[in-house]
């Protein structure tokens, strides 16, 4: 595998090129002259084709991954919970067109084409038709089961649009939930928390600004793409938390105080390492003395988008990873650790290194790409993903009923049964963990012991 991973460095005015497009490369030109013998040298485009927009190398890593022969379920979501008794469908639907039809990137679908893969924008299409009105279970367990079965439905990239909306009631007479639930192809966590922000109100904020739908991705030098070639070589033995994950889902999350995490972040720490820290520190406590056998690395995904596009939709979130300081008893040590560990992979650029090795062999072709993308989200990479979406600003309502929280989801990799994501909404953070269901009491354990954990704050 390293050494695959090794030949995806050659072609370097091929990745140079797909990075100053955007992280999409131009269209081949097909020539339509004759051969010697007459026939020509290939089938016009089709007019699909023609009004396309070319994956990008990051859009091509879930795309592949979501190919035949051994598809995997790419869908990741966020959700709101809302105060209050649920609107009419056709009211909510109504909402849902007003406020999302002028997103460009939520009428794209994938033309059929035995090419590289491309965008089309479906003409006429109406975001009111991917609203469903979903019925769960009492109480927060019903709500919790609803999500997760819902997650993990797989949504086809081609025919229409692969995002759905979801409107899910019955768990309580004085709440109801809105979940955006998303094909990663499409775009990433940030991407998607953005959408369902659109769909609420903003109380006293600004309206959220327009933005464009082809990020464009930070260029790196060919010394730091070989730096990170070494760095994500794979681990040695297995770890007793990958395999490859069922079909069921199971969905568990902690709420903390915002303010406590805050005030952690003491010496130059982020939020983001604070969340490691306390992820570490559950890991730790779940897991006991397996816990830096089951545990080698940890995948970070970090936004590679350039200076001032992040709020460009699409993808644009590449991993890097790091060794979880699961040693460490006192919380501020490993606030600490993680915090000099992130900051070496970030002053490397290791992530935008990453997305460059990505591109490089998404030039070469599914015979490359897909190999490569099944490594970097799998387990010889990382044993767990702890995902981050920034936590949106201000108070938000949904026509005057109050937001009582934001939630986000991230994915199951092919080979590692757990996923962790951060998130939250005015004074909480919430940590999501979605695992395969065989991993479900050990989902509901880990977020327990997130929990404690938090006790730990200052």
């Amino acid at each position: 595998m390293a050494r695959r991973i090794i030949s995806m460095l050659g072609r370097q005015n091929a990745v140079a090129a797909l990075l100053r497009n955007g992280g999409t490369a131009a269209a081949p030109r097909r020539s339509h002259s004759r051969s010697r013998s007459g026939a020509a040298a290939g089938p016009p485009p089709s007019s699909a084709e023609r009004g396309g927009r070319p994956l990008s190398p990051l859009d091509m890593v879930f795309w592949s991954l979501a190919a035949p022969p051994a598809p995997d379920p790419m869908t990741f979501g966020f959700w709101a919970r809302i105060e209050g008794s649920p609107p009419a469908l056709k009211e909510f639907a109504g909402t849902v067109r007003r406020r999302l039809a002028p997103l460009e990137i939520l009428r794209y679908s994938l033309a059929p084409s035995s090419g590289r893969p491309q965008w089309i924008a479906l003409p006429g299409f109406d975001p009111a038709a991917h609203v469903s009105a979903r019925v769960a279970a009492a109480g927060e367990a019903g709500l919790r089961a609803r999500l997760a079965e819902l997650l993990a439905q797989n949504l086809p990239l081609s025919g229409r649009p692969p995002w759905r909306i979801d409107l899910v009631e019955g768990y309580s007479e004085d709440e109801f939930t809105v979940l955006v639930r998303t094909h990663h192809a499409l775009m990433d966590g940030v991407s998607n928390a953005h959408v369902l922000q659109r769909l609420l109100d903003r109380d006293g904020a600004q309206p959220l600004p327009e933005c464009g739908a082809a990020p464009t991705l930070r260029e790196v030098t060919r010394r730091e793409r070989l730096a990170v070639t070494g760095a994500s070589l794979p681990s040695i033995g297995r770890s007793s938390l990958t395999g490859p994950p069922g079909q069921g889902r199971h969905l568990a999350w902690a709420t903390l105080p915002r303010a406590a995490m805050e005030r952690a972040r003491t010496g130059g720490a982020t939020l983001n390492d604070v969340y490691l820290a306390l992820v570490a520190g559950a890991l730790s406590r779940t897991l006991g003395p397996d816990a830096a056998r089951a545990v080698r690395h940890i995948s970070v995904p970090s936004d590679v988008r350039a200076p001032g596009g992040l709020l460009q939709l699409g993808n644009g979130a590449s991993p890097f990873r790091i060794e979880p300081p699961l040693g460490r008893h006192r919380l501020g040590e490993r606030i600490q650790a993680v915090r000099e560990r992130t900051a070496r992979a970030k002053h490397g650029d290791l992530a935008a290194a990453v997305a460059a090795n990505g591109a490089s062999a998404a030039a070469r072709g599914r015979r490359v790409q897909a190999p490569a993308a099944r490594y970097m989200t799998g387990g010889a990479y990382a044993d767990v993903i702890c995902s981050n979406t920034p936590i949106p600003p201000g108070a938000h309502t949904w026509h005057g009923r109050a937001v009582l929280g934001i939630y986000g989801t991230t994915l199951v990799s092919p080979s590692t049964g757990l996923g962790i994501m951060l998130h939250g909404h005015g004074e909480d953070v919430t940590i999501s963990v979605y695992a395969d269901s065989r991993q479900a009491r050990f989902a509901d354990r880990l977020a327990d012991a997130i929990t404690e954990e938090a006790a730990s704050l200052p």
